[in-house]
């Protein structure tokens, strides 16, 4: 993060890098300043900034690698889940993403992004439960860390799934497997590389991305 600040020229004003700090101090200045422009009730709201910028940082940081030990491939899934959800209801309500407030993430929205999901992104409806999951688990966090905020956690946690074809699931047979890794040639490198993927991907259940990742220093 320093470096992309070094690199970007972006210092403060008595000359330092940023901090990782200052970002969330930017996100709730705008806030702040949007909501005095825009003449809310600034004090009324100070709840929901405290609790919605919070709360997004304790669940993605805290609460889904270390709680519940999450994969960081379902973490990952799950911020690209709140990354479309904040573009859309930004661009569904006029504002930037940065003046999102808790009291936005309301059912009607949620809907719409759903829906939006399958008709602008051309996403199955098993993509839009996957996506939908990720939200509730972001409500019943709120929930148990913010009382306060439970009767909009609850009714985020009304928004339905969809009901999903269920895919047939295909495999090889033992023949299938031998004529595959028979098709491999050990004798050159690209064959002992493509055979070695092959043997941790049959031997491990791992998924795609789990098998691109790997590293020699991960043998």
């Amino acid at each position: 993060m320093r470096h992309l600040f070094r690199m970007a020229g972006v210092r403060t004003a008595d000359g330092r890098l940023p901090r990782v700090h200052d970002l969330r101090f930017t996100f709730a200045f705008h806030a702040l300043l949007f909501w005095y422009r825009a003449g809310a009730d600034v004090q009324a709201r100070l709840p929901a900034l405290a609790t919605y910028a919070r709360s997004l940082r304790r669940f993605f940081a805290d609460h889904m690698p270390r709680a519940r030990g999450l994969s960081p491939h379902t973490v990952l899934s799950y911020r690209d889940a709140f990354a479309l959800l904040l573009r859309f209801l930004a661009k569904r309500l006029g504002r930037q993403v940065i003046d999102l407030d808790l009291p936005d993430l309301e059912p009607d929205g949620v809907t719409a992004f759903l829906d939006d999901l399958e008709t602008g992104r051309a996403n199955c409806a098993a993509t839009r439960n996957a996506r939908l999951a990720a939200i509730h688990a972001f409500a019943r966090f709120v929930a148990a860390q913010h009382p306060e905020h439970i009767e909009i956690c609850q009714r985020l946690l009304a928004v339905p799934f969809k009901r999903a074809r269920l895919r047939v699931v295909d495999y090889l047979e033992d023949d299938e497997i031998g004529a595959m890794l028979g098709a491999v040639d050990p004798m050159t490198a690209d064959g002992r590389r493509d055979q070695a993927l092959l043997l941790v991907m049959l031997n491990t259940g791992g998924r795609v991305q789990e098998i691109i990742d790997l590293r020699p220093r991960d043998l």
